[in-house]
């Protein structure tokens, strides 16, 4: 995988500038974008697996662990790409990563930690070479393991309690110069543990009221339960004859 530069013109305000008017104090942005330049084969296996303690006794029962494990195996001849490079894994592809986690679990509180192994890989097989000769060769960086936990308890149905932790054993992460894994530089981000609160208000239970209104002529179609399929029509009423004061019988 390498660059290949793009160039594209542009004026002190950003606008494009035509190419007839361009000049000798012109400002010229370079953008780039990677292409595939090579080609190798690859090969890797990858295992995992889960399961939880059951057979332990209370409260050990809750326990559970799980594993994975991945091998890939690269080689690139670097010189195809880079004058003054050799043969060495892709970049940035490390041969053995590894992951595991311990997490216990019940009703009320629930926590896990976690490893996360990478080994060392290379970053840029690309040398740098000066007038004095050649500098450095590759450039890489060291294998790391990272450490890395959570915790929740629920207090009630509503309040529950959290605590994360990140990079607990503070590791460092050291990028060699040169194949003789020349130190370069050293990178250390700390560890963090922050805690939160959740609360869970209760969302007021919304009431509505529907009216229906039968139209004349849908009582058989809107029959209730036991009456579908009945045609059920309108009681007639009852009127007063004209004319004359009283009951009608």
């Amino acid at each position: 995988m390498g660059l290949a530069p793009l160039s594209a013109r542009r004026g002190r305000c950003g606008c494009p500038i035509p190419a007839s008017s361009a000049s000798a104090t012109a400002i010229i942005d370079s953008f780039s974008r990677p292409v595939n330049l090579a080609k190798t084969d690859l090969f890797g296996i990858e295992l995992s697996g889960q399961t939880d303690f059951k057979f332990l006794p209370a409260p050990f029962d809750r326990l559970g662990t799980a594993v994975n494990v991945t091998y890939v195996d690269s080689r690139l001849d670097y010189s195809k790409i880079y004058a003054g490079s050799m043969p060495t894994t892709l970049e940035g592809l490390s041969k053995y990563n590894a992951n595991a986690t311990l997490y216990y679990q019940d009703k009320a509180f629930d926590a896990r930690v976690s490893a996360n192994y990478r080994s060392g890989y290379i970053f840029s097989a690309s040398p740098v070479l000066t007038a004095l000769g050649p500098d450095q060769d590759v450039t890489g960086f060291e294998g790391t393991v990272y450490v890395d936990m959570s915790a929740h308890y629920a207090v009630t149905k509503n309040v529950q309690l959290t605590l994360n932790g990140t990079n607990l054993t503070n590791q460092r992460e050291r990028q060699y110069s040169n194949s003789t894994r020349r130190l370069y530089v050293v990178t250390r981000s700390g560890t963090r543990c922050p805690g939160h609160l959740l609360i869970h208000l209760p969302r007021p239970a919304l009431m509505s009221r529907t009216r229906r209104v039968t139209r004349p002529g849908q009582q058989g179609r809107d029959a209730g339960p036991g009456q579908q399929g009945r045609n059920v029509s309108p009681r007639p009423r009852r009127s007063r004859p004209r004319g004359r004061r009283g009951s009608f019988r």
